[in-house]
């Protein structure tokens, strides 16, 4: 049963191996949750700057996002990540710098921005998704499900 509305946002490019794992997330958290009006899950793909406004319109109390990062971990590690250590993810696939979409939301204090964040092996174009992080998958579905539950 969820208690907040929340919207899950999928961060990565499905072409660029294991940047594909936010969208991926989303889409199993999709399948796992029956439709609820408290929550909305988005893939954002490369670019989530672009549902910005629908995130606003929807109201969320909580936006958790989910994003291939360099964590100086082993490749799959899944972490919550503070949103302060942000500024310094560079990840060249993204249109606009991650820490600019999650500053904005944290814009007016109105909602609370959590970051699950999962180590990538590969990210090149063309490149598949690396065992390593297929297995992440799952965790990070298990982590953000508790999240909203």
């Amino acid at each position: 049963m969820v208690l907040m509305r929340c919207v899950v946002c999928g961060v990565g490019n499905r072409l660029r191996g294991d940047d594909a794992v936010g969208p991926v997330v989303v889409e199993k958290l999709r399948e796992r949750f029956s439709s609820s009006d408290d929550l909305l899950f988005i893939d954002c793909g490369s670019a989530p700057e672009n549902f910005l406004s629908k995130i606003k319109k929807f109201g969320p109390s909580k936006v958790v996002v989910v994003d291939a990062v360099e964590l100086g971990r082993d490749a799959g590690a899944v972490e919550v990540v503070d949103t302060s250590r942000i500024k310094g993810f560079l990840h060249s696939t993204h249109q606009l710098p991650l820490s600019l979409f999650v500053g904005y939301l944290e814009k007016g204090g109105r909602c609370k921005i959590v970051f699950v964040g999962v180590q990538p092996k590969a990210v090149g174009f063309g490149v598949a998704l690396s065992r390593e992080c297929e297995g992440a998958i799952d965790r990070a579905v298990e982590v953000v499900s508790l999240m909203i539950e």
